[in-house]
């Protein structure tokens, strides 16, 4: 009875590593997870925008300016749907945000609109 259990427990263990390794589990690249808008965020705006995004980062264009996007007239003037279309296009010097599906899109919207003062 007591090896049954030893072994019930080794084979427990043994599947709560794999899966914790192969990124299967929470946190680790499980594609069934939803975006994450703060990661994709940090990875594809906040040079421009700046972490907190006050328009300041370390490649905002000082001359025309980068979007404040914790202006409150901005997210009032701009619908959800103008700001997919400004990632997916770009926008006068701002690139398109290539690569990004729509569920990471809506995650990216919905963090941006969080930035909101």
């Amino acid at each position: 009875m007591a090896a049954a259990v030893l072994g019930l427990l080794i084979a427990i263990l043994f599947t709560v590593l794999a899966t914790a390794c192969s990124g299967r589990g929470s946190g680790g690249g499980d594609s069934s997870a939803p975006p994450d808008g703060a990661r994709l965020f940090a990875r594809n705006c906040a040079a421009c925008h700046g972490a907190g995004g006050a328009g300041d980062g370390p490649r905002a264009d000082r001359r025309l300016g980068s979007a404040d996007l914790t202006d409150p007239a901005l997210h009032e003037r701009l619908s959800d749907a103008d700001i997919n279309r400004v990632i997916r296009r770009g926008k006068r010097r701002m690139n398109p945000v290539g690569g990004l599906n729509q569920g990471e899109r809506s995650a990216l919207i919905e963090f941006v609109r969080s930035l909101r003062q």
